[in-house]
């Protein structure tokens, strides 16, 4: 089966066990997604079926947004609500515009230390496989970038707010806290979107149907053109093209269709990958 689902993973299961779930329902073997969600998380997991695996490089994936909650007044190992406390600390009060002014501080580009329970790989391995057989290695910094975070709601004791894809939410979480002077940790994660595919569109896998299946242009990277041609004989034999354009990457259309992805080459393109 061929097809796009945006799936809604609920917390406590893995985006691997997603997959598995999906091979069984729709009896298909070729299965990915654009982006591991883990098991802790929630919300927009975009799958791709059958021969549109062969889209996953060339689909969106750099804009994710994400709603975070923070609690107040504890760390913990894992930087959130499922890890052992090692620290707590009385709760100390601040305002709407306090915590606005450290949500702003935290956009632009800087260093975190991933958590230990991160699929970051370390010698070849994830840190979260380490944690999880309590072996400790070590974490080096990584360049991270907040492109966008802005205050949801706030209470006492708890913290919601939105934040863009490319940083490390639990340690994000535990940062804030400290900037206003508290101990936090991080008590939920869901993904509401990637570039232009919401949550609100997504559904369980045990509510998907065939007739849920989505168009695949819905998800493709909106940086990279698509160019029509009115035949495919040379698309298809992998011949070289001469397209009036200057994007490092375009997709090629005939009847509708995509099907391969030329690269700039010179003054030319060439076949990077056919997708029929």
């Amino acid at each position: 089966m061929n097809g796009v689902f945006y799936v809604y993973k609920p917390m406590g299961i893995s985006s691997f066990g997603v997959v598995a779930q999906l091979k069984k329902k729709f009896n298909e073997s070729k299965i990915g997604h654009t982006g591991t969600l883990d098991e802790n998380a929630e919300g927009l997991l975009i799958v791709l079926m059958g021969k549109y695996t062969k889209f996953l490089p060339y689909c969106q994936h750099n804009h994710k947004k994400y709603v975070a909650s923070l609690e107040f007044g504890k760390d913990t190992d894992s930087k959130d609500k499922w890890g052992q406390t090692i620290s707590t600390r009385d709760i100390s009060l601040f305002s709407d515009v306090d915590m606005c002014i450290a949500l702003e501080n935290m956009i632009g580009k800087q260093q975190q230390i991933p958590p230990m329970i991160s699929s970051k790989k370390v010698n070849g391995k994830r840190l979260l496989e380490y944690a999880h057989k309590g072996e400790t290695v070590e974490v080096k910094p990584k360049d991270i970038e907040v492109y966008d975070a802005r205050l949801l709601s706030l209470n006492p004791l708890q913290v919601y707010f939105e934040v863009s894809g490319g940083t490390y939410v639990r340690v994000l979480c535990e940062d804030l806290a400290h900037a206003l002077n508290n101990n936090g940790y991080m008590t939920s994660l869901i993904r509401i979107g990637i570039d232009n595919s919401s949550v609100v569109d997504s559904q369980l896998v045990e509510q998907l149907t065939e007739n849920d299946c989505r168009d695949i242009k819905e998800v493709l990277d909106p940086d990279i053109p698509v160019i029509p041609m009115g035949e495919a004989r040379d698309v298809y034999h992998g011949k070289p093209l001469n397209l009036h354009s200057e994007a490092p990457l375009v997709f090629i259309q005939v009847d509708n269709e995509i099907i391969a992805v030329y690269e700039k080459k010179g003054d030319h393109y060439v076949s990077k990958r056919g997708l029929w």
